[in-house]
């Protein structure tokens, strides 16, 4: 029992941790439902478990290792959470454990018994970005390219550019109405716990999860095709009504769907396991010694309770105040300077504190627009400036397309420097270029801009994540509030030509000074 509550206690801690992917708008938000799912496949083989069998001594060496790897992965874990190879590494620890406390419980026949049940921990975890926004920008596309199809089969003059359904004056934006197949990673999740319930073979699962992907492609196309017909047709305030109610629908369809499709590869097999205890006792595992158990125990409860002691110590004695801040210019001005509201999907993905958008214009005639962001909590901030830079939000939600992306430009401020990432884009609708810079930085005193300590994830090399983390651990801090700069500019011919304007623009807004703000409390 306390091997088992040690195991408890990781498993709880590993879903705390993966939280941050599990947020309401995320494509994993039904994660906190995996864990719950895994436990009780445990329990249903847990009917049929094999004879225990004593663990031998290299069983035992696995088990102690696991143990004493999974405090240095909390670490990690801790400093730099939205990193997305940490949180599989996290994972992969946590199943090593589990099945190391499993082999030590019944032998290696009970923890390949039980192998499939605990990985499917597995199913929780975010997606490679490399493959998961080709995969989701691929499917997105057909849905809309569906849409369109079909209805100019129904004599509907429909367009569409990137995302954007127009249709006279009526335009729809397909990332609203199917989230960009936010199903399919959650319905991956369901056609794999069909398998294990239905102790399908391995062929059969992979066909449940080709399966799911299908199903995910089609009812978002009916989700799609159904919402677009609303906006179009429908009164004003319809689309809020029924947005909700077509997701459920296509969701639940696509769930009934996946176990209609067990059943039916179910058919001629001889059930087995379903929870139906044997004749030997519930109880009847291996003896353990109860020091070892013991010092196990007390050995992953004394390190959690020391990392977070460590990390909140020195959250708390996190200097505040802002050196970094934006000089706007007088809206007055001949420039037709003006603040223009955030739309509400940029709210609702970013989720930042702060947040102004400006546009103005330069004496040439090029347009400038402005996206000034910032963050109080620095892991919530982490995650979202990572997951939606221009090459993702623009590209899906605006119709852009990016033609070239070129090593960021440094701009030097005093004795700062800070990044911009850098894209070429063009909207293919009216074949205009613009020009794309964004930097992301850690908001505090002067010296803490050009700190060693990372909080981006993308377009860094694995050597610069593990840098930034060990920095992280060294300096205790996990909570670094963040700002992002997001500038466009149309009318420049190319990224030099609008960088130079940019780095003038940057002069006069940029202003370095010690302002005192609130307590930012981790």
């Amino acid at each position: 029992m306390l091997l088992v509550l040690s195991a408890v206690i990781v498993w709880m801690n590993w879903a705390f941790q993966l939280s941050i992917f599990w947020d309401a708008k995320s494509y994993y938000n039904y994660g906190w439902v995996v864990p719950v799912l895994a436990l009780f496949l445990i329990w249903r083989r847990l009917g049929d478990r094999p004879t225990p069998v004593p663990p031998s001594v290299l069983d035992c060496v696995f088990v102690v290792g696991a143990f004493l790897i999974l405090p240095f992965v909390q670490l990690f874990t801790e400093a730099i959470p939205n990193w997305r190879m940490i949180a599989w590494i996290h994972t992969g620890t946590v199943i090593f454990l589990s099945l190391g406390i499993a082999i030590l419980m019944g032998g290696r026949r009970f923890g390949a018994h039980l192998f499939f049940p605990i990985a499917f921990l597995v199913t929780a975890l975010p997606w490679p970005q490399r493959y998961e926004i080709p995969i989701i920008s691929g499917l997105t596309d057909g849905v809309v390219h569906f849409t369109v199809e079909c209805l100019r089969f129904f004599a509907v003059p429909a367009i569409y550019t990137g995302n954007v359904i127009e249709v006279g004056s009526q335009t729809v934006m397909v990332g609203d109405v199917c989230s960009g197949i936010r199903s399919l990673q959650a319905l991956v999740m369901v056609g794999l716990f069909f398998g294990e319930l239905f102790r399908h073979g391995i062929g059969k699962r992979l066909l449940l999860v080709f399966t799911a992907g299908f199903f995910a492609f089609a009812f978002n196309c009916f989700r799609a095709l159904t919402l677009t017909l609303v906006v179009l047709y429908g009164e004003p305030g319809m689309f809020d009504a029924w947005h909700d109610w077509v997701g459920a629908l296509a969701f639940g369809g696509s769930c009934l769907g996946l176990f209609l499709v067990s059943e039916w590869l179910n058919r001629g097999e001889k059930t087995t396991g379903g929870g139906a205890q044997s004749q030997k006792s519930f109880w009847d595992f291996n003896p353990i010694r109860p020091a070892f158990a013991r010092l196990a125990l007390s050995w992953i409860v004394l390190s959690f309770v020391l990392i977070e002691w460590w990390f909140a110590r020195h959250d708390q004695d996190a200097p505040v105040g802002e050196s970094l801040i934006m000089n706007w210019p007088d809206p007055s001005a001949e420039s037709g300077f003006q603040f223009l509201d955030v739309p509400n999907n940029v709210q609702e993905f970013l989720r930042y504190d702060h947040g102004q958008r400006a546009e103005f214009y330069l004496p040439d005639g090029s347009r400038i627009e402005i996206y000034f962001l910032t963050w109080d909590r620095g892991i919530l901030g982490m995650e979202a400036v990572d997951n939606h830079s221009p090459d993702i939000c623009m590209v899906r939600n605006g119709g852009a397309v990016v033609e070239a992306r070129t090593a960021p430009k440094e701009f030097d401020l005093l004795s700062s420097q800070i990044p911009f990432d850098t894209y070429q884009m063009r909207y293919p609708q009216i074949d205009q270029s613009f020009q794309t810079f964004r930097a992301v930085w850690l908001r505090g005193s002067e010296s803490e801009l050009n700190d060693v300590v990372s909080f981006r994830t993308r377009n860094q090399s694995i050597t610069d994540h593990f840098r930034g983390a060990v920095e992280r651990i060294r300096v205790g801090r996990r909570n670094f509030p963040v700002a992002m700069l997001l500038i466009g500019i149309e009318g420049k011919a190319n990224i030099d030509d609008a960088w130079s304007a940019v780095e003038k623009i940057l002069h006069s807004a940029l202003v370095i000074e010690d302002v005192e703000t609130e307590d930012l409390k981790p």
